[in-house]
């Protein structure tokens, strides 16, 4: 029989906090943006190409980095898996009891954490690109 890691508590109520917070945060941002527009444009229509621009900066930003956090995480928990030919890994806790897979399966494992890691930076950056030319062509507009 497989050996088994056991659910850790205090993981599942820190996912459950985070998760809660995040809805909370979010539904809080929707009514600030709701009530806040109109002096939102009113502001952009003050200078609308270095403000456009500093928008889409930072909303590039806020799209482009969290991603990139989530790719660095995934390539070193399967560097990880790889090095200790084990996932998941002695010192990770999991939400639930999961099979431990050792060997071959868990450096294959960890393979495939770096290739979506991997594959989601790619993503990312391809994204980084396109914002970036939306953002040229819209300050091209919005010069005009």
């Amino acid at each position: 029989m497989a050996e088994l890691q056991k659910a850790d508590p205090r993981a599942r109520r820190t996912a459950l906090a985070i998760v809660a917070a995040g809805a909370i945060a979010g539904t809080v941002l929707l009514a600030m943006a709701t009530a806040l527009r109109p002096s939102f444009d009113a502001w952009i229509g003050e200078d609308v190409p270095s403000r456009l621009r500093l928008v889409m900066v930072a909303l590039s930003l806020l799209t482009i980095v969290p991603p990139l956090w989530m790719s660095a995480y995934l390539w070193r928990q399967g560097g990880r898996a790889i090095r200790a030919e084990r996932f998941p890994t002695a010192d990770l806790r999991v939400v639930r009891d999961t099979p431990v897979l050792t060997g071959a399966a868990a450096r294959r494992r960890g393979r495939w954490l770096q290739i979506l890691a991997a594959t989601l930076a790619g993503s990312v950056m391809l994204l980084g690109v396109l914002l970036w030319r939306l953002l040229s062509l819209l300050s091209a507009t919005a010069a005009v």
